[in-house]
């Protein structure tokens, strides 16, 4: 079966179809750099034509990813909160984490083939995501993160913790108030001796919690990459050795491939965060008809590859899907997953429940690297008043050299590109970028 056959077949099943990397805002610098707003409706064929022939591929893309963005907040659609039916939890895009390993590095036979395209078609009709079910060792790598954040948190009034805690404010062009947004330390992989930085988080935290924010840093990595490898064998056609190879030398995980301008830590970071706590009256709200929740994260895409992000015991992350042009709620869906699990006999206790889910959100990396047939999720995050919700999202980014390299070769418009209207087009070229990209 060749790409273009594998595309049909996603698209027909879903029914719709650079600056420098940094450690700190990666995602969002970049795009404001490179975000332009088209000023013409979308309706209006020809303006929208006229003015793109002014853009350069890579801009152009970016810019196709802001509409899909403005059409997701121009919405009136409303949160589903799934209630827990049979019905209901059959349709999530839930996936138990031993069938991606074995996804990931199974045999190319038509039936493991067969088994990652309807793991993609799964996850292109979610808008991007996917849950995964963690067990065992996984889930306990994970209480133990959540163990360690807490501790971090409860002593953030400390001198030695308050150097190493940044702020994170709302998204796109956002005054600098703390009043929303989330605090978070950040951790990396030295890329010379392989252990956490920053320098001195060790002797904050304790040995330890060290060792179980290293675990954690580790298991969502490679789960990040994992999938990210499926969604590109699924929809290019190639093995799963030569997807994971190429997802490897795209994706920082902190060892040095070769490239020119490696940083000294890897770009893929790990967030142990807390949004700030909403007081009665404050809040930021530009959703209308949502519950009485307050947006504390606009809505965005991730200059990632991935995003994986451990279930959060309050649920606040919600996720647009264009096939029903609604906000789903994948934490509430994971809690309903195992309060079924619960009714039956032999099930494990209810005790940090939230430990036993991961959800993975498409970066636009991602759609890059699978000529648009997974695109980029697009989320945001909302709050209770009151309430003190934590999060620790995994930033699977790609190495320094990736951005740099597509900024210089499409950031750019040449004349060539005066005539090139179709997105697919442009996306494939940048894509046919990366896997020639060499050390």
């Amino acid at each position: 079966m060749n790409f273009s056959t594998i595309i049909t077949v996603l698209l027909s099943a879903s029914h719709f179809s650079l600056t420098r990397c940094s450690r700190l805002d990666h995602e969002v610098a970049f795009a404001r750099a490179n975000r332009r707003v088209i000023g013409a409706s979308t309706n209006n064929r020809s303006a929208v034509r006229a003015e793109r022939t002014e853009l350069s591929p890579f801009r152009a893309f970016e810019e196709s990813v802001t509409t899909r963005i403005r059409d997701a907040d121009d919405s009136s659609g409303c949160v589903i909160f799934p209630d827990g039916t049979i019905s209901d939890l059959q349709s999530a895009p839930l996936v138990v984490h031993s069938e991606i390993v074995r996804l990931c590095s199974a045999r190319n036979d038509d039936e493991t083939r067969a088994d990652r395209l309807n793991l993609a078609t799964m996850m292109k009709q979610s808008g991007g995501y996917l849950i995964v079910k963690l067990s065992g060792s996984e889930a306990k790598a994970m209480s133990d993160m959540w163990a360690c954040a807490i501790e971090i948190f409860d002593m953030r009034r400390a001198d030695n913790v308050k150097t190493l805690m940044r702020h994170q404010r709302l998204t796109r062009d956002d005054d600098d108030s703390s009043e929303s947004g989330y605090d978070y330390v950040e951790t990396t992989i030295n890329r010379s001796n392989g252990n956490l930085d920053p320098e001195g988080f060790s002797g904050i935290v304790g040995r330890e919690h060290y060792q179980h924010a290293l675990n954690a840093h580790r298991l969502l990595e490679n789960l990040g990459e994992d999938v990210a490898a499926i969604m590109v064998s699924a929809t290019g056609g190639v093995t799963p050795r030569k997807s994971r190879e190429l997802v490897r030398k795209v994706s920082d995980d902190g060892t040095d491939m070769g490239f020119r301008d490696e940083t000294p830590s890897s770009c893929s970071v790990h967030r142990l965060s807390q949004y700030v706590v909403l007081a009665e009256g404050d809040g930021n709200s530009d959703v209308s008809d949502n519950g009485g929740l307050e947006e504390v994260l606009r809505s965005h895409t991730d200059w990632t590859v991935a995003t994986i992000v451990p279930v959060s015991d309050i649920a606040g992350l919600e996720i647009w899907q264009p096939s029903t042009r609604s906000w789903i709620r994948p934490e509430l869906t994971a809690k309903r997953h195992w309060e079924m699990r619960l009714q039956y006999p032999g099930a494990d206790d209810a005790s940090s429940w939230n430990s036993r889910y991961v959800v993975v959100m498409a970066g636009k990396w991602l759609q890059i690297l699978t000529n648009g047939g997974i695109e980029s999720a697009i989320h945001r995050v909302v709050s209770i008043r009151g309430e003190r919700r934590m999060s620790a999202p995994f930033f699977l980014r790609p190495r320094q050299t990736v951005p740099l390299g597509v900024q210089r070769e499409f950031g750019e418009a040449k004349e060539h590109d005066m005539y090139e209207m179709n997105d697919t087009a442009n996306v494939m070229r940048m894509q046919r970028f990366l896997r020639n990209l060499a050390p």
